[in-house]
């Protein structure tokens, strides 16, 4: 007796990679503003969470004075070299410092992080760092501090607020000592107070 053959199939199975989104890191400790005066040693902070994943990378950025926010240039640590600004990373509760162990005008700017991670990135909040000097300027209005007070450092500051360099932001509403993001009366009346009464260092 003859049986039939029983049909072959052949079953094609396509593996598609099993794929999730996962979420940008957010923003948990925000930096926060800083007026010292010229010469202390200050710090940002920022703390993210990953979003359940590590690690995240931390860039630190200033902003320019066109308002463009570009990358902060660090120069690596290296023995016996002094650096002014350096950044720490602590790994296990993702927080990231800034660190300026020495502040001049050259520092009056906004500075803020973007914190990175597989799935996305997220910019911390502008943070302000004004040094508050009236130490302006050098001999002939030059624009250098030289440790003293004098008609030069008017002469430098003029020159630096009509170029609206963020140096010059040093006063904000009422004359209050501090940079506010505005060039106007009050950094006049700010660094006419530092120049006969010195520096009062705001946190």
């Amino acid at each position: 007796m003859h049986r039939p053959h029983a049909a072959l199939f052949a079953l094609t199975v396509t593996a598609t990679p099993f794929a999730f989104a996962g979420d940008a890191p957010t923003i948990i400790q925000q930096p926060t503003d800083r007026a010292l005066c010229s010469g202390s040693q200050t710090s940002f902070t920022v703390q993210a969470s990953a979003g359940g994943f590590t690690p995240v990378t931390f860039d630190w950025q200033v902003e320019s004075a066109d308002g463009e926010w570009s990358h902060l240039p660090i120069t690596p640590p290296a023995p016996g070299v002094w650096a002014r600004v350096s950044v720490g990373v602590d790994e296990i509760t993702n927080t990231s410092t800034l660190y300026f162990s020495w502040i001049g005008t050259v520092d009056t700017r906004r500075y803020r992080c973007l914190v990175s991670g597989p799935f996305g990135s997220a910019a911390s909040d502008p943070a302000r760092l004004t040094a508050l000097t009236a130490d302006f300027g050098s001999s002939g209005g030059q624009p250098a501090p030289d440790w003293h007070f004098d008609n030069n450092d008017f002469v430098a500051y003029i020159d630096a607020f009509f170029n609206n360099s963020q140096s010059a932001d040093l006063g904000s509403a009422g004359g209050q000592l501090g940079g506010d993001g505005v060039l106007d009366n009050n950094d006049f009346i700010a660094i006419i107070d530092l120049f006969f009464n010195g520096c009062v260092e705001l946190h």
